[in-house]
């Protein structure tokens, strides 16, 4: 059974192919010898802290293999993965998103390799037992998420949420909302401390996702599946695209978020946040562990209020390029990040682990963080992002998001943008065909 769930400007292709291509030059030359390894993590993340520990553990188990850890943009890397993977100069494995317009599309194309043969020798297919921790792990020919081979491993979960200042909030004698109204009056009440609000960025991928809990804070279930798996038809004449469309605008036009907002990045709204220049951040639980290794305050998260769907989903996914030369090794290092000892290593630091022992986790903060995905999971509230469902959607909705953030353009015609885009898409897509 399908679950009801819903998960920029590139550079120059060229330097950017040389650039990464740099990354994976030498170690990749020696065949059972090397292993080239491709993240996105911030090293003082829960994932990056749980990576680094399962690449020492790699070394350790296999002290004749050179390894190279390379981090990369997320941004750039997603925007030019096909140029990157048609290269002979690929990693070995790394870290890509998931969707249709993500892994989908790698496989579709025949850029990265299928894993159902390690899936059934390593038993993955036991520890992400789940339907819902194999829907963006299985890809058909078409590139749709949910049936076919495996063509990525999850290790974690991720969700959009709210962060706080406690220290801001006990000040000024602030209470964390639990209804929709609660949230209303209290960005009014700091702003009329003085303060911005909301640490936002528009310039980059946070502010879809604001826009987009927007939108779905009203969405039926049944949207997830329509939208995003192109099962049935979307209705974008619904209330809930524009009106949410609308309050999302009314969030910068309110003065809730810096008015410069499309100029802000997602590295620049966090430190924002960390600076203590605005009490509030939304965005998603990537920024978990580092705010608990980087905040000089207390702080805490809440989920959004009153909220019918809320974006989530697993997080990225390891993925095997076609071209890569140690993909056994690549199976073992894989195999070693979904070990308990990883998995509680997220745990431990926020990073929500899909195979790990959550009544192991004992900070207070990060099990009810914990909890509270869980509760979202288990009550089939996990809507996957809204650019998963046919390739360029990302780009699109963040220029459209712009438009949104800044007030060029009306929220009806927002939706109809986005409407003309999905319905091109589904036209042109083989999936639908």
């Amino acid at each position: 059974m399908k679950l009801k769930r819903l998960g920029i400007i590139a550079f120059a292709a060229s330097a950017l192919l040389a650039a990464l291509s740099g990354c994976a030059s030498g170690p990749t030359a020696e065949d059972g010898k090397s292993l080239v390894i491709w993240n996105y993590e911030d090293e003082s993340s829960a994932m990056g802290q749980a990576w680094k520990r399962a690449v020492e553990v790699f070394k350790e188990e296999h002290p004749d293999v050179k390894v190279k850890f390379a981090q990369q943009a997320f941004t750039s890397t997603k925007t030019n993965a096909q140029v990157l993977l048609s290269g002979n100069d690929v990693p070995d494995v790394m870290e890509f998103n998931k969707g249709a317009a993500g892994a989908g599309q790698l496989a579709s194309q025949g850029l990265i390799s299928p894993l159902t043969d390690a899936v059934e020798k390593y038993g993955w297919d036991k520890t992400l037992a789940s339907p819902s921790l194999q829907q963006l792990s299985r890809y058909t020919t078409d590139g749709v998420p949910g049936d076919g081979d495996w063509y990525g491993i999850p290790n974690y979960g991720e969700y959009i949420l709210w962060y706080y200042n406690k220290d801001f909030f006990a000040e000024h004698g602030l209470q964390v909302p639990t209804t929709r109204a609660e949230l209303d009056q209290l960005l009014a009440d700091i702003k009329g401390l003085g303060v911005t609000p909301v640490a936002a960025s528009a310039k980059e991928f946070p502010y879809i996702h604001t826009w987009f809990q927007y939108v779905l804070r009203d969405a039926p279930a049944d949207w997830v599946n329509c939208y995003q798996l192109l099962e049935c038809k979307v209705d974008f004449d619904a209330p809930y695209w524009s009106e949410g469309t609308a309050a999302a605008e009314n969030l910068v036009k309110d003065g809730y978020t810096s008015p410069n907002i499309t100029g802000i990045t997602h590295e620049q709204m966090g430190v924002n946040f960390l600076s203590g220049k605005s009490p509030l951040m939304t965005s998603g639980s990537w920024w978990f562990g580092r705010l608990k290794s980087e905040a000089k305050f207390d702080w805490d998260a809440f989920a959004w209020p009153e909220q019918n769907l809320n974006q989530g989903s697993v997080g990225n996914l390891w993925v095997v390029p076609t071209k890569a030369k140690n993909k056994d090794l690549a199976y073992e290092f894989i195999d070693i990040t979904l070990r308990p000892e990883i998995q509680n290593i997220l745990g431990e630091n926020g990073g929500l682990p899909i195979a790990g022992d959550p009544s192991a986790i004992t900070d207070e903060r990060t099990a009810k963080f914990t909890t509270t995905f869980q509760e979202l999971a288990n009550s089939n509230r996990l809507a996957l992002y809204p650019d998963f469902p046919f390739p360029g959607y990302f780009e699109e909705l963040l220029k459209d998001s712009q438009s949104v953030a800044n007030g060029s353009k009306t929220p009806e015609e927002v939706v109809d943008i986005v409407q003309k885009f999905y319905e091109d898409g589904l036209k042109n897509s083989s999936a639908s065909k």
